[in-house]
């Protein structure tokens, strides 16, 4: 008989509450906080644009 694991993927020493972090259809529990602008946005920006941005 199978049992379901509640093994979030952190490894087994992980006390705390458990909820996975990659749904069943494969996607990511994840979310990110904070962030804001920094230096590879703007980088990411010059790469991404077109040519009459220039």
């Amino acid at each position: 008989m199978l049992q379901q694991t509640n093994d979030p993927g952190f490894g087994e020493k992980y006390a705390g509450r458990t909820k996975r972090m990659i749904n069943p259809d494969g996607t990511y529990n994840v979310v990110r906080k904070g962030g804001g602008f920094n230096s590879r946005d703007f980088y990411l920006f010059l790469i991404n644009a077109s040519w009459p941005i220039f």
